[in-house]
């Protein structure tokens, strides 16, 4: 159940990172963006991971190292909120720890 729900934040975050890329193309084509959008996506990436995506995550990654110390050691990469923020997409190395 926690992960099936953490796995469909992830294809939601996917949703809002495309609808964020095309108001980006909009404006990029000279046009006039929906500025709202743009600011409630921006909001939420600002509020919605840490407060409430990132802790379950932790604790299903917590209990992978219980019960396999080397899958977790593989899935490392990026598990602390320093390490979320240099790896996440559209930063350099983005997608280098994406497993």
């Amino acid at each position: 159940m926690v992960i099936e729900s953490l796995r469909q934040e992830h294809r939601n975050i996917e949703k809002l990172l495309l609808v964020l890329e095309r108001e980006l193309s909009v404006f990029a084509r000279g046009e006039r963006p929906d500025y709202e959008v743009v600011h409630a996506v921006i909001a939420y990436f600002q509020v919605y991971p840490d407060a409430y995506h990132h802790p379950p995550e932790d604790l299903v990654f917590e209990k992978l190292k219980m019960r396999d110390p080397a899958a977790a050691a593989r899935r490392s990469c990026g598990r602390s909120p320093e390490g979320r923020r240099r790896f996440a997409p559209g930063r350099a190395g983005g997608r280098e720890c994406a497993n």
